[in-house]
This record gives C-alpha cells, sequence and structure tokens, in this order.
C-alpha cells in the first residue's frame, strides 16, 4: 500500500490525473482498517465478557464465605441490632455505602441515597415499615424486616415483606434489591421453602433469612449464596 502511494506521487509529479486511484486508495485504506478492527474487536469484547461472567461466578462463589465470616463469625459491635446489621451489609455490600455517608451525600448528584431505621417509606400503594431501608441511586437497595415474635416466622409474613419491598421499588427501582427477614425465634419449614424456591425460580427478588441468637447470628437461607 505504502509502495502504492508512493508511484501514485510520483506520476501526480509527472502530471498524469491520478485523483481517481487516490480515491480508490482511500476505499482500500477504509476497508482494510475496518476489516482490522473487525478482527481484533470480536476478540476484545469476547474476553470482556468472559472477564463479567468470571467476576460474576467468583462472587457468587465468595459471597457464603463473606455472609458467614461477617454475621456468624464476628462479635456483635453497637449496642443497637439495626445499626449492627447495617454495618454488617455495608461491609458485604460496598455500593451500599454511599447511604450512610453523611460527608458523602451532600456531594452526590441524585437525591434518592437514603438510609433510614424504622420508618414508613413510601411505596406506590401505601408506606410500608422497615427496621432499614437504604438505597443508592437506583444501584442498590436494601429492605430488612426484624421479626421478635416468639414463634418462627411463617410463609406469609415473608409474603408480606416481599410484597411491600416490591411496592416501594415500583416507585424507585434499583438494578440490586436485597430483602431480609431477621428473627430471633427462627423460621418455619414452609418459610425457609418459600424462600428457596423464590431463588430457584430466579425471581428478582430473592429472600434472606437471618436468625438472631443472644451474641450474633446465624445464616438460615441467603438466596443464590447459599
Amino acid at each position: 500500500m505504502a509502495i502504492w502511494l508512493a508511484a501514485l506521487g510520483i506520476l501526480g509529479l509527472l502530471g498524469l490525473d491520478v485523483s481517481r486511484y487516490f480515491l480508490i486508495a482511500g476505499v482500500l485504506v477504509l476497508v482494510i482498517g475496518g476489516v482490522f478492527a473487525g478482527v481484533t474487536g470480536i476478540p476484545l469484547i469476547s474476553d470482556s465478557r468472559r472477564v463479567g461472567r468470571a467476576l460474576d461466578e467468583w462472587e457468587t462463589a465468595v459471597a457464603p464465605f463473606l455472609y458467614a465470616v461477617k454475621f456468624e463469625l464476628l462479635p456483635i459491635v453497637d449496642a443497637s441490632r439495626e445499626k449492627d446489621i447495617w454495618d454488617r451489609y455495608k461491609s458485604i455490600w460496598h455500593e451500599l455505602s454511599p447511604a450512610g455517608d453523611k460527608k458523602l451525600r451532600p456531594l452526590l448528584m441524585s437525591s434518592s441515597n437514603m438510609l433510614a431505621f424504622g420508618e414508613s417509606i413510601k411505596g406506590r400503594k401505601a408506606p410500608h415499615s422497615f427496621d432499614i431501608y437504604a438505597r443508592v441511586d437506583g444501584e442498590i437497595s436494601l429492605f430488612v424486616r426484624r421479626f421478635v415474635d416468639e414463634a418462627p416466622v411463617g410463609k406469609p409474613s415473608l409474603e408480606k415483606l416481599i410484597s411491600d419491598a416490591e411496592d416501594v421499588l415500583d416507585r424507585s427501582d434499583s438494578d440490586i434489591t436485597i430483602v431480609s427477614a431477621f428473627s430471633k425465634s427462627g423460621f418455619s419449614g414452609e418459610a425457609i421453602e418459600y424462600a428457596k424456591g423464590r431463588s430457584e425460580f430466579d425471581e428478582e427478588t430473592d429472600l434472606e433469612l437471618i436468625s438472631e441468637t443472644e451474641h450474633g447470628y446465624r445464616i438460615t437461607f441467603v438466596g443464590p449464596y447459599s
């Protein structure tokens, strides 16, 4: 290609009309460049997708370990259970951090970042109460409800929790949604099967079931990470 262009330059100096040949050369450059970009670009796209899948698989594989360490091995630090639970989730899901960062919040462009303890959160149909609610600009939402009854939590209570969370999500959806039920008396077998069923059939909102003990927590079910 370089030799051809040099030859065209010489012919031009001799007074011959070579404009048509320069046009052809330009087209060839574009075609060859496009082919080269296509050949090299396809592997790059394929590699990026492969890396993305690998990261997803790595997160899924590591998540059970993180949950076990953060909830079952580490002792309770904060006297408030809600704040203790929040700190543990924030350490697992770094995307949640901006919700509770008072210094960072005024700098964020979106006003939808929020962290609330024991407040009613507006849904499309009605407000709903959660012990912990956190939201970061449509990226991630956390819903936590604690059950302190002496009886194990049953399926109807979990269905209500899911329904309330989804009603809030109808107003402000998120890419990642975490819905967690904490119980001082554990969960019924039917409730556990309900949570497992949602995960098995790839429901958009998985349920995490965690039992509270005197000195910490015991994981019952944490969606696809169990």
